[in-house]
């Protein structure tokens, strides 16, 4: 028999899990010290109880004479996918069909639920289980290596042949419709579109970070196409011999370009460049070991007396955006933003981490306030977020965890509008660096279109935080429902906020935007990118 598992029974679930998927690790060779996280070893009553009351998993068990002998659960991802895990069986019940039991089950749960696809993961290598899924209706659509695991991560899917019981052929058809038009394949299209139409930097982002499928030679070819574009010799041109690019640091200096200075210049090139042992950005990058900028003049470190703010976090987002996390110690400014971000955890306001100073009313708001940050305080700008975005060592299930209850307050509608719009009073108020406020918002309303923040809404997802914010997910479905028959996505968004690359804002990547397709690409590969890092799989 199969029946929702009770609250109660979580340890056994446990013992089933661990026990089943033991056998796999004793065939393949995984142990505790190769593969913490295989989920032989990594399955906890704590793991499980999180998931049942934070993520409210269906968890389903096979019984036979009162005794637990399988196992899945069903986690929903949105409103057409949801994710099966862990489905097992012990090995003493195999050769019975209670595996095939369970995965009809599932199927027919996923479909009562009123979605489309349900997604799996294997271990690659595994090939009988892989046959056994295809059996089943299952298609492999992709593989990833991770550094902490030592087999490859297989992604299945299968469509659910209903969506719902007694609710008719209409239906069903409409289901199938869907299925035949988005499921795997939108991601698809928008990966061909790009290919054909795009600038050869993000050809290469799209074959080599999302469908890994690019060769040496393309790599190459790529390269050598990117280092010859005029922004990229106007950077290598204002490069010193210390190796710091041009002579501002936070934005450019009189009579330079915006892409010629340190911050932006970093930043693009981390963007648009293939190998990190490019002489001009590996040089860039090893500049900020002999010159430490100093932007309020008295030896500022953001990680210790000023909230969102400072030189030393400046620079460890150009580190992280870059992609040398693992050659330059930034582990101080990683460890600054996630405690930025649990500090908005721990009050009820950003008031109870603020000051008031009067000023001229025409210098502040027409009542003469200004909120300045106390000294030593903290609180989450969008350098720390850039920075947690493209970093892997802080990942952890509680760390995602915290950092999605903070933007749960963050993004709270209770009508606080507070804005920290400066991090210190030196004589002069001194600003921040794009410090959230309270009530802030993933997207604006404006003339009856919703125009959708791509630059945050990307950070999030690639954080891990589409399952666990109800508000990023729905900017997603946005997203995701904005792409064409031809894999274009149409969503609205800010053209300031993408265009061009700047301190605060910008992820521009084709050379110019002269041409509409050229617009649409960096549009279409932000949106690609999104829904990469939201689980979706090709």
């Amino acid at each position: 028999m199969i029946r929702k598992i009770t609250k109660s029974e979580i340890p056994d679930c446990v013992e089933v899990i661990c026990k089943s998927f033991l056998t796999v690790a004793d065939e393949f060779g995984f142990t505790v010290e190769n593969a913490p996280r295989f989920t032989a070893f990594a399955t906890t009553r704590e793991r499980l109880t999180w998931q049942w009351e934070k993520e409210q998993r269906l968890m389903f068990a096979y019984f036979e004479d009162g005794k637990m002998a399988g196992y899945y659960s069903l986690l929903r991802q949105n409103e057409k996918e949801c994710e099966l895990n862990n489905l097992c069986v012990l090995e003493e019940y195999r050769q019975r069909k209670i595996g095939e039991q369970l995965l009809q089950h599932a199927f027919n749960e996923a479909g009562k639920m009123g979605c489309l696809w349900v997604n799996i993961g294997i271990v690659e290598e595994n090939v009988r289980l892989r046959k056994w899924y295809e059996k089943h209706g299952a298609v492999h659509i992709g593989t990833e290596k991770y550094d902490f695991f030592p087999f490859t991560c297989g992604y299945m899917r299968r469509a659910v042949e209903g969506s719902g019981e007694g609710e008719g052929n209409e239906r069903e058809e409409e289901t199938v419709s869907k299925v035949n038009y988005f499921g795997d394949r939108v991601l698809g299209k928008m990966a061909g579109f790009l290919i054909k139409n795009a600038n050869p930097s993000i050809v290469f982002h799209v074959k080599n970070d999302i469908l890994k499928n690019i060769t040496e030679e393309e790599k190459r070819e790529l390269h050598d196409r990117v280092m010859r574009e005029e922004i990229i010799q106007r950077i290598i041109a204002c490069q010193k011999e210390n190796g710091w690019l041009g002579n501002g640091f936070h934005g450019s200096n009189k009579n330079a370009g915006r892409y010629e200075n340190q911050e932006v210049g970093v930043k693009y090139l981390g963007e648009k460049l293939i190998f990190r042992d490019t002489p001009v950005l590996k040089n860039a990058i090893e500049a900020f070991k002999t010159a430490k900028p100093d932007l309020f003049g008295d030896g500022d470190t953001d990680c210790d007396r000023y909230a969102a703010a400072g030189s030393d976090i400046i620079m460890a987002s150009c580190v992280a955006r870059a992609g040398y996390e693992d050659l330059f110690d930034i582990s101080k400014e990683i460890t600054a933003s996630l405690d930025s971000f649990r500090r908005v955890t721990e009050v009820n306001s950003v008031t109870d981490v603020v000051k008031i100073r009067k000023r001229r009313p025409e210098r502040v708001n027409p009542e003469g306030i200004a909120y300045v940050f106390n000294e030593y305080e903290k609180w989450p700008c969008r350098y720390h977020l850039d920075i947690l975005a493209h970093t892997k060592s802080w990942r952890s299930k509680e760390n995602i965890s915290m950092l999605a209850h903070s933007f749960q307050k963050l993004l709270r509608d209770n009508g606080l509008d507070y804005f920290p719009a400066y991090c210190v009073d030196i004589g002069h108020l001194v600003g921040c660096c794009g410090a959230f406020r309270e009530g802030m918002k993933m997207g604006v309303d404006r003339d009856g279109t919703h125009y959708v923040s791509l630059d945050l809404v990307e950070y999030m997802c690639r954080c891990g935080l589409y399952e666990l914010v109800p508000q990023l997910k729905k900017e997603v479905d946005t997203i995701y429902d904005s792409v064409d028959e031809h894999g274009i996505c149409r969503v609205s968004y800010d053209e300031r906020a993408l265009k061009g690359m700047g301190t605060y804002s910008g992820g521009q990547l084709e050379v110019d935007w002269r041409s509409r397709t050229r617009k649409l690409c960096d549009v279409t590969y932000r949106g690609l990118v999104i829904l990469f890092y939201s689980g979706l799989r090709m």
